[in-house]
Protein backbone atom coordinates (compact mmCIF):
# COMPACT_ATOMS: atom_id res chain seq x y z
CA UNK A 1 0.00 0.00 0.00
CA UNK A 2 2.81 2.40 0.87
CA UNK A 3 4.77 3.71 -2.07
CA UNK A 4 8.14 3.11 -0.39
CA UNK A 5 7.21 -0.16 1.32
CA UNK A 6 10.43 -2.07 2.04
CA UNK A 7 10.15 -4.91 4.55
CA UNK A 8 13.90 -5.51 4.82
CA UNK A 9 14.64 -1.83 5.43
CA UNK A 10 11.92 -1.77 8.05
CA UNK A 11 13.26 -4.84 9.85
CA UNK A 12 16.66 -3.18 9.85
CA UNK A 13 15.15 -0.03 11.31
CA UNK A 14 13.35 -2.02 14.01
CA UNK A 15 16.58 -3.68 15.08
CA UNK A 16 18.48 -0.37 15.28
CA UNK A 17 20.09 0.16 18.70
CA UNK A 18 21.70 3.46 19.65
CA UNK A 19 25.05 3.43 21.45
CA UNK A 20 23.68 5.57 24.19
CA UNK A 21 20.00 5.85 25.09
CA UNK A 22 20.41 9.60 25.42
CA UNK A 23 21.42 9.74 21.76
CA UNK A 24 18.29 7.92 20.62
CA UNK A 25 16.36 9.48 17.75
CA UNK A 26 13.82 7.21 16.11
CA UNK A 27 13.16 8.50 12.57
CA UNK A 28 9.56 9.62 12.12
CA UNK A 29 9.27 7.44 9.02
CA UNK A 30 9.91 4.35 11.16
CA UNK A 31 7.05 5.40 13.45
CA UNK A 32 4.84 5.92 10.40
CA UNK A 33 5.63 2.47 9.11
CA UNK A 34 4.95 0.93 12.51
CA UNK A 35 1.48 2.53 12.47
CA UNK A 36 0.90 1.31 8.92
CA UNK A 37 1.99 -2.25 9.68
CA UNK A 38 0.58 -2.91 13.12
CA UNK A 39 -2.24 -0.42 13.77
CA UNK A 40 -4.98 -2.55 12.15
CA UNK A 41 -3.94 -5.63 14.16
CA UNK A 42 -3.92 -4.03 17.58
CA UNK A 43 -7.53 -4.65 18.55
CA UNK A 44 -9.33 -2.13 20.75
CA UNK A 45 -7.15 0.79 21.83
CA UNK A 46 -7.76 3.83 23.98
CA UNK A 47 -6.85 7.42 23.18
CA UNK A 48 -5.33 9.73 25.77
CA UNK A 49 -8.72 11.36 26.00
CA UNK A 50 -10.42 8.06 26.91
CA UNK A 51 -12.07 7.19 23.58
CA UNK A 52 -12.28 3.54 22.48
CA UNK A 53 -10.50 3.20 19.15
CA UNK A 54 -10.31 0.47 16.53
CA UNK A 55 -8.07 0.93 13.48
CA UNK A 56 -10.03 -0.56 10.59
CA UNK A 57 -7.45 0.79 8.12
CA UNK A 58 -4.38 2.98 8.80
CA UNK A 59 -5.10 4.90 5.56
CA UNK A 60 -3.00 5.59 2.50
CA UNK A 61 0.60 6.43 3.34
CA UNK A 62 1.12 9.88 1.86
CA UNK A 63 4.67 10.74 0.78
CA UNK A 64 3.65 14.13 -0.59
CA UNK A 65 2.58 17.32 1.18
CA UNK A 66 -0.25 17.00 3.69
CA UNK A 67 -1.17 14.50 6.43
CA UNK A 68 0.96 11.37 6.76
CA UNK A 69 -1.97 9.01 6.15
CA UNK A 70 -5.07 9.84 4.14
CA UNK A 71 -8.43 8.09 4.04
CA UNK A 72 -7.90 6.18 7.29
CA UNK A 73 -10.90 4.26 8.61
CA UNK A 74 -11.15 4.58 12.40
CA UNK A 75 -13.92 3.40 14.72
CA UNK A 76 -14.31 5.75 17.70
CA UNK A 77 -16.57 4.46 20.47
CA UNK A 78 -18.26 2.10 17.99
CA UNK A 79 -18.84 4.67 15.20
CA UNK A 80 -16.83 4.46 11.96
CA UNK A 81 -15.16 7.64 10.64
CA UNK A 82 -13.04 8.23 7.56
CA UNK A 83 -10.33 10.89 7.56
CA UNK A 84 -6.61 11.51 7.93
CA UNK A 85 -3.95 10.65 10.51
CA UNK A 86 -0.87 12.70 11.39
CA UNK A 87 2.09 11.11 13.16
CA UNK A 88 4.76 12.88 15.21
CA UNK A 89 7.43 11.91 17.68
CA UNK A 90 5.96 14.29 20.28
CA UNK A 91 2.96 16.57 20.67
CA UNK A 92 4.59 20.02 20.13
CA UNK A 93 5.53 19.02 16.54
CA UNK A 94 1.95 19.75 15.43
CA UNK A 95 2.33 23.44 16.10
CA UNK A 96 6.03 23.59 15.23
CA UNK A 97 5.24 22.28 11.73
CA UNK A 98 2.46 24.84 11.26
CA UNK A 99 -0.35 22.29 10.90
CA UNK A 100 -2.66 24.40 13.08
CA UNK A 101 -2.64 27.05 10.32
CA UNK A 102 -2.86 24.65 7.35
CA UNK A 103 -6.32 23.81 5.98
CA UNK A 104 -4.95 20.60 4.44
CA UNK A 105 -4.97 19.14 7.97
CA UNK A 106 -8.63 19.91 8.70
CA UNK A 107 -9.66 16.31 7.96
CA UNK A 108 -7.24 14.80 10.48
CA UNK A 109 -9.10 12.52 12.90
CA UNK A 110 -6.22 11.33 15.06
CA UNK A 111 -2.84 12.62 16.20
CA UNK A 112 -0.51 9.65 16.76
CA UNK A 113 2.56 10.09 18.99
CA UNK A 114 5.52 7.85 19.69
CA UNK A 115 5.22 8.33 23.46
CA UNK A 116 2.94 10.21 25.88
CA UNK A 117 3.50 14.00 26.13
CA UNK A 118 5.04 15.25 29.36
CA UNK A 119 2.75 18.29 29.45
CA UNK A 120 -0.39 17.56 27.38
CA UNK A 121 -1.91 20.53 25.56
CA UNK A 122 -4.98 20.79 23.29
CA UNK A 123 -4.12 20.33 19.59
CA UNK A 124 -6.41 22.14 17.13
CA UNK A 125 -6.81 22.07 13.37
CA UNK A 126 -7.08 25.26 11.31
CA UNK A 127 -10.88 24.87 11.44
CA UNK A 128 -10.82 24.73 15.26
CA UNK A 129 -11.36 20.98 15.73
CA UNK A 130 -9.71 19.49 18.84
CA UNK A 131 -7.84 16.28 18.01
CA UNK A 132 -7.65 13.08 20.07
CA UNK A 133 -4.27 11.45 20.64
CA UNK A 134 -3.00 7.88 20.47
CA UNK A 135 0.44 6.95 21.72
CA UNK A 136 2.28 3.99 20.28
CA UNK A 137 3.38 2.76 23.68
CA UNK A 138 0.08 0.87 23.57
CA UNK A 139 1.34 -1.00 20.48
CA UNK A 140 5.06 -1.39 21.00
CA UNK A 141 7.98 -1.43 23.42
CA UNK A 142 10.57 1.31 23.11
CA UNK A 143 13.80 0.34 24.85
CA UNK A 144 17.26 1.60 23.98
CA UNK A 145 16.32 2.39 20.41
CA UNK A 146 14.22 -0.72 19.81
CA UNK A 147 10.75 -0.28 18.40
CA UNK A 148 9.04 -3.66 18.67
CA UNK A 149 5.47 -4.94 18.75
CA UNK A 150 4.28 -5.82 22.25
CA UNK A 151 3.84 -9.39 20.99
CA UNK A 152 6.29 -11.22 18.76
CA UNK A 153 5.28 -11.47 15.09
CA UNK A 154 6.53 -15.04 14.82
CA UNK A 155 4.12 -16.29 17.50
CA UNK A 156 1.30 -13.87 16.58
CA UNK A 157 1.00 -13.89 12.75
CA UNK A 158 -1.96 -11.49 12.88
CA UNK A 159 0.60 -8.82 13.70
CA UNK A 160 2.59 -9.42 10.50
CA UNK A 161 2.98 -6.31 8.27
CA UNK A 162 0.22 -5.92 5.66
CA UNK A 163 0.62 -4.23 2.30
CA UNK A 164 -1.73 -6.14 0.02
CA UNK A 165 -5.36 -5.45 -0.78
CA UNK A 166 -7.95 -8.21 -0.97
CA UNK A 167 -7.71 -8.24 -4.79
CA UNK A 168 -4.14 -9.45 -4.44
CA UNK A 169 -5.28 -12.98 -3.62
CA UNK A 170 -6.21 -13.57 -7.28
CA UNK A 171 -2.55 -12.99 -8.10
CA UNK A 172 -1.39 -15.12 -5.16
CA UNK A 173 -3.67 -17.95 -6.35
CA UNK A 174 -2.21 -17.84 -9.86
CA UNK A 175 -5.17 -16.11 -11.55
CA UNK A 176 -3.82 -12.61 -12.29
CA UNK A 177 -5.82 -12.39 -15.55
CA UNK A 178 -9.00 -11.83 -13.51
CA UNK A 179 -7.50 -8.61 -12.19
CA UNK A 180 -5.60 -7.53 -15.30
CA UNK A 181 -8.68 -7.98 -17.50
CA UNK A 182 -10.53 -5.63 -15.19
CA UNK A 183 -7.69 -3.09 -15.48
CA UNK A 184 -8.29 -3.02 -19.25
CA UNK A 185 -11.99 -2.31 -18.68
CA UNK A 186 -11.19 0.31 -16.07
CA UNK A 187 -8.66 1.99 -18.39
CA UNK A 188 -11.26 2.20 -21.15
CA UNK A 189 -13.76 3.69 -18.72
CA UNK A 190 -11.24 6.35 -17.71
CA UNK A 191 -10.68 7.25 -21.38
CA UNK A 192 -14.44 7.44 -21.92
CA UNK A 193 -14.79 9.93 -19.04
CA UNK A 194 -12.03 12.11 -20.51
CA UNK A 195 -13.67 11.91 -23.93
CA UNK A 196 -17.00 13.04 -22.50
CA UNK A 197 -15.30 16.02 -20.88
CA UNK A 198 -13.60 16.88 -24.18
CA UNK A 199 -16.97 16.67 -25.96
CA UNK A 200 -18.52 19.03 -23.41
CA UNK A 201 -15.72 21.59 -23.82
CA UNK A 202 -15.86 21.32 -27.62
CA UNK A 203 -19.59 22.02 -27.49
CA UNK A 204 -19.00 25.00 -25.18
CA UNK A 205 -15.94 26.72 -26.69
CA UNK A 206 -15.07 24.94 -29.96
CA UNK A 207 -12.56 22.22 -30.80
CA UNK A 208 -9.45 24.44 -31.01
CA UNK A 209 -10.00 26.20 -27.68
CA UNK A 210 -10.94 22.92 -25.97
CA UNK A 211 -7.78 21.17 -27.21
CA UNK A 212 -5.67 24.21 -26.27
CA UNK A 213 -7.06 24.25 -22.71
CA UNK A 214 -6.54 20.51 -22.24
CA UNK A 215 -3.00 20.78 -23.61
CA UNK A 216 -2.17 23.65 -21.26
CA UNK A 217 -3.64 21.77 -18.31
CA UNK A 218 -1.66 18.61 -19.10
CA UNK A 219 1.60 20.56 -19.38
CA UNK A 220 0.89 22.22 -16.04
CA UNK A 221 0.61 18.74 -14.52
CA UNK A 222 -0.72 18.35 -10.96
CA UNK A 223 0.86 21.39 -9.36
CA UNK A 224 0.12 23.95 -12.06
CA UNK A 225 -2.78 22.37 -13.99
CA UNK A 226 -5.42 24.86 -12.86
CA UNK A 227 -3.07 27.82 -13.37
CA UNK A 228 -2.09 26.74 -16.88
CA UNK A 229 -5.75 26.32 -17.83
CA UNK A 230 -6.34 29.81 -16.46
CA UNK A 231 -3.59 31.12 -18.77
CA UNK A 232 -5.19 29.38 -21.76
CA UNK A 233 -8.51 31.06 -21.01
CA UNK A 234 -6.91 34.46 -20.38
CA UNK A 235 -5.14 34.27 -23.76
CA UNK A 236 -7.71 32.44 -25.95
CA UNK A 237 -6.70 30.16 -28.79
CA UNK A 238 -7.64 32.56 -31.60
CA UNK A 239 -5.30 35.21 -30.21
CA UNK A 240 -2.66 32.65 -29.25
CA UNK A 241 -2.41 31.14 -32.74
CA UNK A 242 -2.31 34.65 -34.23
CA UNK A 243 0.73 35.47 -32.06
CA UNK A 244 2.33 32.09 -32.84
CA UNK A 245 2.07 32.82 -36.57
CA UNK A 246 3.30 36.42 -36.22
CA UNK A 247 6.70 35.83 -34.62
CA UNK A 248 8.46 32.73 -33.21
CA UNK A 249 8.73 33.89 -29.59
CA UNK A 250 5.81 36.32 -29.41
CA UNK A 251 3.35 33.79 -27.96
CA UNK A 252 5.95 32.76 -25.37
CA UNK A 253 6.46 36.40 -24.37
CA UNK A 254 2.70 36.87 -24.02
CA UNK A 255 2.22 33.80 -21.80
CA UNK A 256 5.21 34.61 -19.59
CA UNK A 257 3.94 38.18 -19.20
CA UNK A 258 0.38 37.12 -18.36
CA UNK A 259 1.78 34.64 -15.84
CA UNK A 260 3.89 37.33 -14.17
CA UNK A 261 7.12 35.52 -15.09
CA UNK A 262 8.54 38.33 -17.27
CA UNK A 263 9.69 41.23 -15.06
CA UNK A 264 8.64 44.83 -15.75
CA UNK A 265 11.27 46.55 -13.63
CA UNK A 266 13.88 48.09 -15.94
CA UNK A 267 16.86 47.03 -13.84
CA UNK A 268 15.55 43.46 -13.61
CA UNK A 269 15.01 43.34 -17.37
CA UNK A 270 18.55 44.61 -18.07
CA UNK A 271 19.91 41.84 -15.85
CA UNK A 272 18.17 39.16 -17.92
CA UNK A 273 20.11 37.00 -20.39
CA UNK A 274 19.72 37.81 -24.11
CA UNK A 275 16.66 35.57 -24.54
CA UNK A 276 14.84 37.33 -21.70
CA UNK A 277 15.66 40.75 -23.16
CA UNK A 278 14.39 39.61 -26.57
CA UNK A 279 11.09 38.55 -24.96
CA UNK A 280 10.85 41.95 -23.25
CA UNK A 281 11.37 43.78 -26.57
CA UNK A 282 8.61 41.67 -28.15
CA UNK A 283 6.31 42.57 -25.29
CA UNK A 284 7.07 46.27 -25.58
CA UNK A 285 6.61 46.43 -29.34
CA UNK A 286 3.67 44.03 -29.85
CA UNK A 287 1.89 43.66 -26.48
CA UNK A 288 1.97 47.08 -24.79
CA UNK A 289 -1.56 46.81 -23.34
CA UNK A 290 -1.53 43.14 -22.27
CA UNK A 291 -2.34 42.78 -18.57
CA UNK A 292 -0.72 40.28 -16.24
CA UNK A 293 -2.76 38.01 -13.98
CA UNK A 294 -2.27 37.88 -10.23
CA UNK A 295 -0.59 34.46 -9.97
CA UNK A 296 1.56 33.04 -7.20
CA UNK A 297 3.82 30.25 -8.47
CA UNK A 298 4.71 28.02 -5.52
CA UNK A 299 7.81 25.99 -6.36
CA UNK A 300 7.81 23.87 -3.20
CA UNK A 301 8.56 20.27 -4.16
CA UNK A 302 8.93 21.13 -7.87
CA UNK A 303 12.04 20.00 -9.71
CA UNK A 304 13.74 22.78 -11.70
CA UNK A 305 13.11 20.88 -14.96
CA UNK A 306 9.36 21.30 -14.34
CA UNK A 307 9.35 25.01 -13.46
CA UNK A 308 6.53 26.97 -15.13
CA UNK A 309 8.74 29.00 -17.48
CA UNK A 310 10.06 25.85 -19.15
CA UNK A 311 6.59 24.34 -19.52
CA UNK A 312 5.24 27.60 -20.96
CA UNK A 313 8.11 27.58 -23.45
CA UNK A 314 7.20 24.00 -24.40
CA UNK A 315 3.54 24.95 -24.90
CA UNK A 316 4.39 27.97 -27.03
CA UNK A 317 6.91 26.05 -29.17
CA UNK A 318 4.34 23.32 -29.85
CA UNK A 319 1.73 25.86 -30.92
CA UNK A 320 4.29 27.55 -33.21
CA UNK A 321 5.01 24.17 -34.84
CA UNK A 322 1.27 23.64 -35.36
CA UNK A 323 0.63 27.23 -36.49
CA UNK A 324 0.14 26.53 -40.20
CA UNK A 325 -2.76 24.08 -39.90
CA UNK A 326 -3.82 25.02 -36.38
CA UNK A 327 -3.64 22.71 -33.37
CA UNK A 328 -6.64 20.52 -34.18
CA UNK A 329 -5.89 20.53 -37.92
CA UNK A 330 -2.31 19.41 -37.28
CA UNK A 331 -3.44 16.56 -35.03
CA UNK A 332 -6.09 15.43 -37.51
CA UNK A 333 -3.52 15.43 -40.32
CA UNK A 334 -1.20 13.18 -38.30
CA UNK A 335 -4.01 10.78 -37.39
CA UNK A 336 -4.87 10.39 -41.07
CA UNK A 337 -1.26 10.16 -42.28
CA UNK A 338 -0.14 7.27 -40.05
CA UNK A 339 -1.89 3.93 -39.55
CA UNK A 340 0.92 2.32 -37.55
CA UNK A 341 0.62 3.14 -33.80
CA UNK A 342 4.41 3.40 -33.55
CA UNK A 343 4.73 5.77 -36.52
CA UNK A 344 1.85 7.89 -35.22
CA UNK A 345 3.35 8.13 -31.76
CA UNK A 346 6.69 9.24 -33.20
CA UNK A 347 4.91 11.85 -35.32
CA UNK A 348 3.16 13.22 -32.23
CA UNK A 349 6.44 13.25 -30.29
CA UNK A 350 8.09 15.23 -33.09
CA UNK A 351 5.67 18.10 -32.44
CA UNK A 352 7.35 18.83 -29.11
CA UNK A 353 10.50 20.99 -28.98
CA UNK A 354 13.86 19.20 -28.56
CA UNK A 355 16.61 20.13 -26.10
CA UNK A 356 17.69 23.24 -28.01
CA UNK A 357 17.79 26.95 -27.32
CA UNK A 358 17.65 28.89 -24.06
CA UNK A 359 15.17 26.70 -22.17
CA UNK A 360 17.16 23.53 -22.83
CA UNK A 361 19.71 24.70 -20.28
CA UNK A 362 17.75 27.08 -18.02
CA UNK A 363 14.87 26.67 -15.59
CA UNK A 364 14.08 30.38 -15.06
CA UNK A 365 14.80 33.53 -17.04
CA UNK A 366 17.06 34.94 -14.34
CA UNK A 367 18.76 31.79 -13.07
CA UNK A 368 21.97 29.96 -13.91
CA UNK A 369 22.03 27.15 -16.43
CA UNK A 370 20.91 23.60 -15.68
CA UNK A 371 23.77 21.11 -15.24
CA UNK A 372 22.50 19.06 -18.19
CA UNK A 373 20.51 20.08 -21.26
CA UNK A 374 16.97 18.72 -21.50
CA UNK A 375 13.83 19.37 -23.54
CA UNK A 376 11.30 21.81 -22.00
CA UNK A 377 8.77 18.96 -22.08
CA UNK A 378 10.32 15.62 -21.16
CA UNK A 379 9.52 12.36 -22.94
CA UNK A 380 7.38 11.11 -20.07
CA UNK A 381 5.23 14.24 -20.05
CA UNK A 382 4.96 13.98 -23.85
CA UNK A 383 3.40 10.50 -23.45
CA UNK A 384 1.04 11.94 -20.85
CA UNK A 385 -0.09 14.67 -23.26
CA UNK A 386 -0.59 12.18 -26.08
CA UNK A 387 -2.68 9.85 -23.93
CA UNK A 388 -4.59 12.45 -21.91
CA UNK A 389 -5.14 15.12 -24.59
CA UNK A 390 -4.54 13.97 -28.16
CA UNK A 391 -6.42 10.67 -27.74
CA UNK A 392 -9.59 11.91 -25.96
CA UNK A 393 -9.84 15.01 -28.19
CA UNK A 394 -9.63 12.86 -31.32
CA UNK A 395 -12.10 10.33 -29.91
CA UNK A 396 -14.52 13.16 -29.10
CA UNK A 397 -14.26 14.46 -32.66
CA UNK A 398 -14.65 10.97 -34.17
CA UNK A 399 -17.79 10.33 -32.14
CA UNK A 400 -19.22 13.76 -32.91
CA UNK A 401 -18.69 13.11 -36.64
CA UNK A 402 -19.83 9.47 -36.50
CA UNK A 403 -16.52 8.26 -37.98
CA UNK A 404 -16.41 4.68 -36.72
CA UNK A 405 -13.21 3.70 -38.55
CA UNK A 406 -11.31 6.63 -37.03
CA UNK A 407 -12.66 5.74 -33.59
CA UNK A 408 -11.35 2.18 -33.98
CA UNK A 409 -7.93 3.52 -35.04
CA UNK A 410 -7.82 5.77 -31.95
CA UNK A 411 -8.71 2.92 -29.59
CA UNK A 412 -6.10 0.64 -31.18
CA UNK A 413 -3.48 3.37 -30.75
CA UNK A 414 -4.51 3.97 -27.13
CA UNK A 415 -4.10 0.30 -26.26
CA UNK A 416 -0.57 0.25 -27.72
CA UNK A 417 0.62 3.50 -26.11
CA UNK A 418 3.43 3.03 -23.55
CA UNK A 419 2.70 4.02 -19.98
CA UNK A 420 3.35 7.54 -18.75
CA UNK A 421 5.76 8.16 -15.82
CA UNK A 422 4.55 6.55 -12.62
CA UNK A 423 3.06 8.77 -9.95
CA UNK A 424 2.29 8.40 -6.26
CA UNK A 425 -1.04 6.63 -6.92
CA UNK A 426 0.62 4.10 -9.23
CA UNK A 427 3.37 3.46 -6.69
CA UNK A 428 0.75 3.13 -3.96
CA UNK A 429 -1.39 0.66 -5.90
CA UNK A 430 1.25 -1.55 -7.54
CA UNK A 431 2.33 -3.52 -4.44
CA UNK A 432 -1.25 -3.48 -3.16
CA UNK A 433 -2.85 -5.42 -6.00
CA UNK A 434 -0.01 -7.14 -7.88
CA UNK A 435 2.66 -7.77 -5.22
CA UNK A 436 5.68 -9.29 -7.01
CA UNK A 437 3.70 -10.52 -10.02
CA UNK A 438 5.37 -9.24 -13.22
CA UNK A 439 3.09 -7.32 -15.54
CA UNK A 440 3.87 -5.19 -18.55
CA UNK A 441 1.91 -2.01 -18.08
CA UNK A 442 0.66 0.04 -20.99
CA UNK A 443 -0.94 3.46 -20.83
CA UNK A 444 -4.35 1.75 -20.81
CA UNK A 445 -3.65 -0.60 -17.88
CA UNK A 446 -1.90 2.17 -15.95
CA UNK A 447 -4.98 4.34 -16.41
CA UNK A 448 -7.07 1.41 -15.26
CA UNK A 449 -5.11 1.21 -12.04
CA UNK A 450 -5.60 4.95 -11.44
CA UNK A 451 -9.35 4.56 -11.99
CA UNK A 452 -9.45 1.52 -9.71
CA UNK A 453 -7.91 3.64 -6.98
CA UNK A 454 -10.29 6.53 -7.60
CA UNK A 455 -13.49 4.46 -7.65
CA UNK A 456 -12.81 1.89 -4.93
CA UNK A 457 -9.51 1.91 -3.06
CA UNK A 458 -9.11 5.61 -2.25
CA UNK A 459 -12.17 5.73 0.00
CA UNK A 460 -11.89 2.18 1.33
CA UNK A 461 -8.25 1.16 1.92
CA UNK A 462 -9.36 -1.60 4.32
CA UNK A 463 -11.24 -3.37 1.45
CA UNK A 464 -14.16 -3.84 3.87
CA UNK A 465 -17.35 -4.90 2.00
CA UNK A 466 -15.77 -3.91 -1.33
CA UNK A 467 -18.23 -4.36 -4.21
CA UNK A 468 -15.38 -4.77 -6.70
CA UNK A 469 -14.08 -7.78 -4.78
CA UNK A 470 -17.55 -9.35 -4.99
CA UNK A 471 -17.55 -8.74 -8.76
CA UNK A 472 -14.11 -10.32 -9.22
CA UNK A 473 -15.09 -13.32 -7.12
CA UNK A 474 -18.17 -13.76 -9.30
CA UNK A 475 -15.97 -13.62 -12.40
CA UNK A 476 -13.68 -16.26 -10.89
CA UNK A 477 -16.65 -18.58 -10.23
CA UNK A 478 -17.86 -18.14 -13.83
CA UNK A 479 -14.41 -18.95 -15.18
CA UNK A 480 -14.27 -22.05 -13.00
CA UNK A 481 -17.49 -23.38 -14.51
Amino acid sequence: MGSNYDVEAYRSALSFVAREESDLQIPEQVVQQFWYDYGPSAGTLETLEGHRLEVVSPGWWNHCAGPDFQGAQLRFNGTLFTGDVEIHLDQPCWKQHGHHRDARYNDVLLHVLLSPPTSPIPVLTESGKVLPHLTLDSLCNLERGRLRPLQDVETHPDLAPRCHGSCNRFVAEGRPEILTDFLHLSGDWRLLNKTRYAQARIAAVGAEQAAYELLARALGYRNYADTFERLARALPYDRAIQLARQAPFLFEAALLHIGGLLPRDKAAVEALPPHGQRLDRLRETHLPHLNALDISWSKVGIRPNNYPGRRIAGLSALLVRAAQDGLVGTLERLWKAHESPLELRRAFEALFPPAMGFWATHYQLDRDALPKASAPVGSGRVRSVIGNVFVPVALAQARNAGQRSWEEQILAFYRKLPMEPDNYVYKRMLPRILSDHPMRFTFQTQQGMLQLHEDWCKSNPSCKDCSLLAYLEGRARCDAT
